[in-house]
């Protein structure tokens, strides 16, 4: 898989980078929906979200989080 960063994951799916990096550094899991639809476009299974650091560390060549916000036409964090 190749690198994923936050502000991939925000744009693909239509979150906040922040939230993004929340899903991304194990803070709080995605609900069910969302997590369907991470893994149909980006490809994380659902069961990855069990334990999302260790998926990431053993199937990415290098995992970046960004906690700025780079895009202002991404919606507000949503609450976790």
């Amino acid at each position: 898989m190749e690198t994923l960063t936050a502000k991939k994951m925000a744009e693909t799916i239509g979150i906040s980078i922040n939230l993004a990096g929340k899903y991304l550094r194990g803070y709080c899991r995605p609900k069910l929906i969302r997590a369907i639809e991470i893994e149909r476009k980006l490809g994380i299974p659902v069961e990855a979200w069990d334990d999302i650091k260790s998926y990431l560390n053993n199937n990415t060549s290098n995992t970046e989080t960004s906690r700025t916000n780079e895009s202002k036409n991404l919606p507000k964090a949503e609450k976790c």
